[in-house]
């Protein structure tokens, strides 16, 4: 058995996908329908508060503070509007922008909310698309490495893959 460093990926996104490239043209939906506004920001309980108190169905998301449904492109370009006058009115700034239902946001979903990763489905809704995990320390560059063996009938096969997302000497608790 033998390591070989066989490449590095860099990542923008803070998340890496391991997919079969014959699968991205039929499967990857670049842009869907729109699903609402997601905000963030400081102060932005005191926003979600306020939006609440006007009628506004806002949800709690783990990784921003507030998500609104909309049902369509004015619908959601009313909310940022609405999120930015309450945000003006407390003296907060807040960051909003619209959901879509796209495959990019099921890779961050399952990225960000599953425990540590998951499996994207295809679009029929069977499993294995492909197997979607958070980026060890967000951004960055990082090292992919492939484990050859010489396999007794097939020769010499790469068996394992690993992508390097901490560095070894990296504390642990």
């Amino acid at each position: 058995m033998k390591k070989k460093l066989i490449g590095q990926i860099k990542v923008h996104s803070g998340q890496l996908m391991i997919i079969d490239p014959k699968n991205i043209d039929n499967e990857w939906r670049k842009k869907g329908n729109i699903k609402g506004v997601v905000f963030w920001g400081r102060g932005q309980n005191k926003v979600a508060e306020l939006l609440i108190e006007k009628g506004y169905g806002v949800q709690q998301k783990k990784d921003y503070a507030g998500f609104i449904e909309a049902l369509n492109e004015a619908e959601a370009t009313s909310l940022r509007r609405e999120i930015d006058m309450v945000a003006e009115s407390t003296g907060v700034q807040i960051v909003s922008s619209v959901e879509m239902d796209s495959t990019f946001q099921d890779v961050k979903e399952i990225a960000m909310y599953s425990d540590l990763g998951g499996s994207l489905s295809f679009n029929d809704g069977t499993d294995g698309l492909a197997v979607v995990f958070p980026s060890g320390l967000g951004d960055g560059c990082y090292e992919v490495y492939g484990r050859y063996e010489n396999l007794k009938r097939w020769g010499e096969k790469i068996t394992k893959v690993e992508i390097q997302l901490v560095d070894d000497d990296e504390e642990r608790l």
